[in-house]
């Protein structure tokens, strides 16, 4: 999403927009790489206002994604939202310290642009991939699958922790030492 920096004044000006997957490459490659399924374009709404010598970009992206539980390997369904504050300044205002500086809160939320067009594509990719859980879970009660044959927990009842002794040295009870 391109925003003309002449646009905005310092009165709030709010804009809806919904984009396709494949306008942000980031996403496209971790779907073709099969680690989830966007199953509806993003879905943005932005408030921008110009504050002083910075432009204030607050925002939410929603989008319904697809992923495989990390326990027992099935696939759900679920929405992802991100709420953000970006604060845009101009490149030639970049502070470049020469010594090592601790980074306020503002800093970590700050972006630069170049010329009239701020691209905002970049910071919503960015919370997309923020939002996208490391260890999807189906539900926190998930049992995930047998270590032993494999079997989804959720749906069956295996007998293996019957028959094992469960400890994880179990391949060596009958190991013998010969002196």
């Amino acid at each position: 999403m391109i925003i003309r920096v002449n646009d905005i004044t310092d009165k709030v000006r709010r804009i809806t927009a919904v984009e396709e997957i494949a306008e942000h490459p980031v996403l496209k490659a971790l779907q073709d790489d099969g680690e989830c399924t966007f199953r509806s374009p993003l879905s943005l709404e932005f408030s921008i206002v110009r504050e002083y010598d910075h432009i204030r970009v607050e925002g939410v992206v929603s989008v319904n994604v697809t992923l495989a539980c990390s326990r027992c390997l099935a696939a759900y369904e679920t929405g992802l939202k991100s709420e953000f504050t970006i604060f845009y300044s101009k490149s030639k205002d970049r502070f470049t310290p020469d010594e090592e500086v601790e980074l306020g809160e503002k800093e970590l939320v700050s972006a630069y642009y170049e010329g009239d067009e701020i691209d905002v594509a970049p910071e919503i990719a960015d919370h997309v991939l923020i939002e996208l859980p490391l260890k999807p879970l189906c539900t926190t009660s998930c049992q995930g699958l047998c270590s032993t044959c494999g079997a989804d927990l959720n749906t069956t009842t295996c007998r293996c922790s019957e028959t094992s002794t469960g400890f994880a040295f179990s391949a060596l009870k009958n190991f013998k030492v010969e002196r």
